[in-house]
């Protein structure tokens, strides 16, 4: 059985670091028939191979664009939100 060695890991300081939009490119339509223009964008957190993200979409560059930077920041909200771990405790009720 083999291991992953600490070399094939992302350093923890990796997912402090927050998402950014790497590159947009054309991309070929996924069914012949459709007209549409297509791109395909990469989003990545500190040029990690782990978290990456590749997503395709249709419309102009500019609209892809517009798209994938409110995924950037949507991911930035949920890695801030939920970063670390919380501990709930359920007290008793009180009784009045």
């Amino acid at each position: 059985m083999t291991s992953l060695s600490q070399a094939t890991l992302p350093a923890a300081a990796d997912y402090d670091q927050p998402y950014k939009l790497v590159s947009i490119t054309r991309a070929p339509s996924p069914v012949e028939e459709d007209g549409r223009e297509w791109h395909c964008y990469v989003i990545m957190q500190n040029n990690s191979k782990i978290n990456k993200i590749v997503g395709y979409r249709p419309g102009s560059l500019e609209a892809v664009r517009l798209a994938a930077e409110d995924l950037v920041v949507q991911a930035n909200e949920r890695r801030i939100v939920h970063s670390g771990r919380k501990h709930l405790t359920i007290g008793t009720r009180k009784t009045t």
